[in-house]
């Protein structure tokens, strides 16, 4: 058994970053979330919070590409994908 192996837990390098990424959402103020469907991830932006720095970390430091952007009752929506 590989270093990789026992560090990784037999998960593949992408699991980990939606893995990074989920649990980055979870800990960023004003963002859920919301949905994960053929390997794209829904964040909600929630309205009465703005963009904050945290945010703005959070999708330079991700290895994401934004695929759908939009709004809906103030709220804006990311949908991701991690690559």
């Amino acid at each position: 058994m590989g270093l990789l192996d026992v560090v990784l837990g037999h998960r593949s390098m992408q699991e980990v970053r939606v893995s990074n990424f989920r649990a980055c959402v979870a800990a960023s103020s004003g963002t859920t979330l919301v949905d994960e469907a053929n390997g794209h991830l829904k964040v909600r932006v929630h309205s009465e919070t703005a963009v904050s720095d945290d945010l703005t970390r959070l999708l330079n430091a991700s290895h994401v590409s934004i695929t759908e952007l939009r709004t809906e009752a103030g709220d804006a929506y990311l949908t991701v994908a991690v690559t």
